[in-house]
């Protein structure tokens, strides 16, 4: 059937007492749900059996019976233990990052020093969530077939419990940084939108336990946070290498760029784009239909400012390349810096630091 042959009943909303309500359930089935399926086409094209498995009659049952364990007071506990514990063990990583800095580094530079302890903190708790993330992903079969996020009882799914910690935990983290972020943080260019990432992380990690998305949700965490681990090391290396006293080969820092800009185009954009955006849009209302898209435009409005936080993100990351190429920049962080005139004074700085370095050194031996 075609789009056309989907039209508005108007007459029925302008009797219904809820008219926005009516509005928006005939847009769904009069607009959407024809769309979807033309989109499921596109992509899936003979493959599109598949995609009817749950529903062969075409009648996709509405499920009340909630398994939703979003609903158990204990999960907000916690969350909020979670971030508790985060709080703490941020100020017992720094301490160990600034001896490892001062130390091992020698970095003596208070603003790559304060730079060096936070990225080190972001790798330690990106590292390990990373590899539990695609530890529980792996073994989902929705890991590898999309369409099973929505396999009967959706939206009612029951939530594993290695699943459930994996909420948890991520949920207590972003409670964490956003906190940190508004009240202790350096207001760094892009301080309004990390802080709206860190609200929109809350949102979307939330909504899907509430709303029974939790297993697209997955696929959301394991896209992101695995470049968060090759931003920050990256970032690492730079300060390190501003202390070295001869520098880190420029070849091996613009090696290391590329493969920060590979691996954030790979997960961040495509894989996020294929295996969250598209499941998430289409394939829910194919496969589940409008019976069970509660939320449905809520949870992709999140997805959709998510994703364009992760394009503009990208952005900035190419930029650094291009006034690397360009202007033969320093490969540093362009969010630390918000205009020409300090620009110019943190490449003053840098070179003053190095030159200092040197000084010290040469004075050591002798």
């Amino acid at each position: 059937m075609v789009l056309s042959d989907y039209d508005f009943d108007f007459d029925i909303c302008m009797i219904e007492s809820n008219v926005f309500d009516c509005a928006y359930n005939q847009f769904g089935k009069s607009i959407l749900i024809p769309l979807a399926r033309v989109l499921a086409k596109f992509f899936h094209g003979d493959n599109i059996d598949h995609l009817n498995r749950f529903y062969p009659d075409g009648n996709n049952h509405r499920y009340v019976e909630s398994k939703n364990i979003i609903a158990e007071s204990h999960v907000f506990y916690h969350i909020l233990i979670f971030s508790i514990i985060f709080s703490i063990l941020c100020l017992l990583d720094k301490i160990i990052a600034k001896k490892i800095a001062t130390k091992v580094f020698n970095i003596k530079d208070k603003i790559d020093l304060r730079r060096f302890k936070e990225c080190f903190w972001q790798c330690s708790y990106y590292l390990p969530i990373s590899i539990y993330g695609y530890y529980v992903a792996l073994s989902k079969s929705y890991f590898y077939d999309t369409s099973d996020c929505w396999e009967p009882p959706f939206p009612h799914q029951e939530v594993e419990l290695d699943v459930y910690y994996l909420y948890t935990i991520q949920l207590g983290w972003y409670l964490h940084c956003s906190v940190f972020t508004l009240c202790f943080d350096r207001k760094l260019r892009d301080f309004y939108v990390m802080f709206i990432h860190h609200i929109a992380a809350l949102l979307l990690l939330y909504s899907p336990l509430a709303t029974g998305h939790y297993r697209v949700g997955v696929l959301v965490m394991i896209s992101i946070d695995i470049c968060d681990v090759f931003l920050h090391i990256l970032k690492m290396i730079r300060f390190i290498d501003n202390a070295a006293e001869k520098g880190i080969n420029d070849y091996f820092l613009l090696l290391g760029y590329v493969f920060l800009v590979v691996t954030w185009f790979t997960f961040r954009l495509s894989m996020f784009f294929l295996k969250a955006i598209i499941p998430a849009s289409f394939e829910a209302l194919f496969i589940g239909g409008w019976a069970n898209a509660d939320y449905w435009g809520y949870y992709n409005l999140l997805l959709g400012l998510m994703f364009f936080l992760q394009v503009y993100w990208f952005y900035c990351i190419l930029q650094i390349g291009y006034k690397y190429v360009r202007f033969g920049d320093q490969l540093d962080d362009v969010r630390d810096v918000s205009n020409a005139n300090e620009i110019k004074k943190e490449r003053l700085r840098k070179k003053q630091l190095r030159q200092t370095t040197r000084n010290i050194n040469k004075k050591k031996k002798h």
